[in-house]
């Protein structure tokens, strides 16, 4: 039956200071510096990211594939490249429909001038038949027949106008299609765009979340960083892609000032006392057209104080409510819970980073 050896903490000190050259000389020979690390200067090659991995109480170190960073942004932005090219595609079929309206007004042009050339050769005509009426009253046969002539070029004009009308009502049917088409063109826009903003602040949330994790454990610094790096460039790709997009909306339908349709808030869930950073409350209103204002109520709590930008200032530790409302649509208003808390990790008078909760070795 083995026993259980009682160590007492004079006898475990001493234990440690005699093994602690031995281990600096082994990390020393053995180890890698975080400055003698190549750094790298693209991705490729590289499939996956150092990442810190807690749920459930387990907490472990783990690789993060690099598709998984950038899974929904990448599927979103197809999503956005197939609808800019239904869009230009859309743009192309009405200025072909619009060209065709446009030779078809010409050919009614040209064949409005035929007639009323034709209506000035039968006046002239009328005229020559009243003077031999007048000098020649044995011509009447003749000048019957010149009537009869510029009534059948008078039934003629009737019809060439006939056809005019005709074929101006086809022409306004064409522009209604393709207005229809453009509209429904712009609808598909709008939601390919909803599509990438909600992909760009999925990752903006996901650089938030490194961000703080990075705060709080800084021993893992340096690989959050590189993979808020990568985050932050997927947003900036969904970014620029919005922004394509919402060039293209206005070029084909204007802004318009309406009312916000989705609110999107996105908050830290505990914040450390001794967290120097400045958070905040991220809101978003969608349309992005909107006009982005919004109100930030205190509903419970004390231990934090928010400014009319959403900027939060930690007055103590403990949890506080508040309500984010807009007030261009006060139904989509969002609550949030953030909870100020003390450090886990504390830094000793040696400038090791030890954790603040006491651990007994039995």
């Amino acid at each position: 039956m083995s026993q259980q050896i009682q160590t007492s903490q004079l006898e475990l000190e001493a234990l440690c200071s005699q093994l602690a050259p031995v281990f600096l000389e082994y990390l020393r020979t053995h180890g890698t510096a975080v400055d003698r690390i190549e750094v790298a200067t693209s991705l490729d090659g590289i499939t996956s990211l150092p990442a810190r991995y807690s749920l459930g109480g387990v907490e472990k170190n783990v690789l993060a594939p690099l598709t998984l960073l950038t899974k929904d942004v990448d599927i979103k932005l197809d999503e956005c490249v197939r609808a800019t090219t239904n869009a230009n595609t859309a743009a192309d079929d009405a200025t072909a429909a619009a060209k065709k309206v446009t030779d078809a007004i010409t050919d009614i042009s040209v064949e409005k001038a035929a007639a009323q050339a034709a209506a000035a050769a039968a006046n002239t005509a009328a005229a020559n038949a009243d003077s031999k009426r007048k000098e020649l009253e044995s011509n009447e046969a003749q000048r019957q027949s010149n009537e009869q002539t510029r009534q059948s070029q008078e039934s003629a004009r009737q019809t060439a106008e006939a056809t005019r009308k005709t074929q101006e009502d086809t022409r306004q049917s064409n522009e209604i299609k393709r207005q229809t088409e453009v509209d429904a063109k712009i609808a598909e826009l709008n939601i390919a765009k909803g599509n990438a903003e909600a992909a760009t602040l999925a990752a903006n949330r996901a650089a938030t979340a490194a961000n703080t994790e990075a705060q709080n454990l800084s021993t893992l610094k340096s690989e959050t960083q590189n993979a808020g790096a990568s985050a932050s460039a997927a947003a900036q790709t969904a970014e620029e892609k919005i922004t394509e997009l919402e060039a293209l909306m206005k070029a084909v339908s204007g802004e318009s000032a309406a009312s916000p349709a989705i609110l999107e808030v996105s908050a830290p869930v505990t914040i450390s006392t001794k967290n120097k950073k400045a958070q905040r409350i991220d809101a978003r209103l969608l349309p992005s057209y909107v006009m982005q204002n919004l109100l930030y109520q205190r509903e419970e709590g004390s231990s934090l104080k928010v400014d009319p930008s959403g900027k939060l200032t930690v007055a103590g530790t403990g949890t506080t409510t508040f309500y984010v409302i807009p007030p261009s649509n006060t139904e989509l208003w969002k609550e949030v819970s953030i909870t100020v808390r003390p450090p886990r990790m504390r830094l000793t008078s040696t400038g090791k980073i030890r954790r603040s909760t006491r651990m007994r070795i039995v």
